[in-house]
Parts: structure tokens; sequence; C-alpha cells
């Protein structure tokens, strides 16, 4: 299955971070390994008010970014947004039954736990709290994570076929830098290793990788 008419992602275009910081790569991520036709669209943080008035539907009662758009309709935020194209697209799990959903859905959760965890550090700048995060929250998110996909012997958390989870989880170890940790937790090493080498995403992450700027926070 694929996606039919016009595809487009809005986000937040925010100074002085790279391009991939914050949830929204996730979805970035899915629909370039996709291979979906999309626009990719990045609106000033100062440009919000206006575009909000004009370009979100009233029926979204809690506006906000990112934004997916297919073939006019127009949904948001990152994981409710992730399942449904996981559903039309009828892959990266939007195929498994009832109670592998349930288990993607949990993991999710956990995944957006992870996130809420240190979404906050660059715009509270409190360096006890970036301090814990990085000394507490993270080994031990690390830690539940890494047991979870030893479960199956693939390099994603369901095995072999890579899911909308599998995205969320790359992303926090990027934006929430747990990259350098990854010599001590060898099953997400090879989830990054995998993602960074899905044919799609190559010139992807090569392009972000040349980016000299920092990701969201600083340690």
């Amino acid at each position: 299955m694929t996606l039919h008419g016009k595809v487009v992602l809005t986000y937040f275009a925010i100074p002085n971070w790279k391009s991939s910081a914050v949830w929204a790569e996730c979805l970035n991520l899915m629909l370039l390994d996709s291979g979906v036709d999309f626009q990719y669209k990045r609106v000033p943080i100062s440009d919000w008010d206006e575009f909000k008035k004009t370009s979100v539907p009233q029926e979204i009662f809690s506006p906000s970014l990112p934004m997916v758009e297919v073939d006019n309709f127009k949904i948001n935020k990152t994981v409710p947004s992730m399942r449904y194209l996981a559903k039309k697209l009828g892959k990266y799990g939007g195929e498994v039954d009832d109670a592998m959903w349930h288990h993607l859905d949990a993991a999710a959760d956990a995944a957006i736990d992870w996130n809420k965890a240190f979404e906050e550090l660059p715009w509270v700048k409190d360096a006890a709290r970036t301090n814990k995060y990085l000394t507490v929250t993270l080994p031990a998110k690390m830690a539940m994570f890494d047991k979870a996909y030893a479960k199956n012997e693939g390099p994603y958390l369901l095995g072999d076929k890579i899911t909308y989870v599998d995205f969320l989880v790359y992303h926090n170890i990027d934006d929430g830098k747990g990259v350098d940790a990854l010599k001590d937790y060898a099953h997400l090493a090879r989830l990054v290793e995998a993602i960074e080498q899905r044919p799609n995403l190559v010139k992807h992450f090569k392009s972000v990788k040349n980016e000299q700027m920092p990701s969201s926070f600083s340690a």
C-alpha cells in the first residue's frame, strides 16, 4: 500500500539547531524510509500564530506541530500521526495483529516517557536537571529498551521488520544524548546501525551529520 495525493509534513524551523532535532524527525525518517513523495515544510516559530489561524483545521482541538497532510486530510501529534501512517501504508507495524499492535503501543508510550525526560532541557537550562537526566534517567531508559530489543533476533523491536516505534527509539538515542553510551547497550547499537544503513535514509543521515549545529541540549 502507499499514500495517494499530496503528502506534507510541517514542523517548526528552530534557529541554531540541526534540522533533525526534536521529534518531528521521527515522522520525517518514516516518510523518507517509505519512499513516499512528500514535502517537508518548516515554519518559523515567529509565524506560528498566523500559521495556526490560516493552516490548522478547526477540527484539530489542540493545535501543534508536527502536522501531516495526506491528500488534504490534516492530522497532528507525532505518535498518533505515525500510527495513522503505519495503518495507511500497511507496514511499520500497521499490518500486525491486535496483540502485537498493543505491544507496539506500549513501547511507543515508553518512548514518549523517555522523550519527555529531556525535551524541555534545552529551554529550562537547568544544570542539575540535565545532570540527573544524563546520569540517572538516560542509563535507565537505555537499559530498559536494550532489554526489550534483546527479545528478538532482528535489529528491530519485532525482529527483522521495522516499525514506527523503532524510529522513536532511534531518535531518542540520537536527540537524547544516548549515542556515546551505545557501547554498553549492544541491542540498541544494532538498532542504530540498522536504521542508519537503510537505503532510503543513508543520504539524509550523511547530510544531517555534516550540519555544524547542536542537536538540542548541551551535556
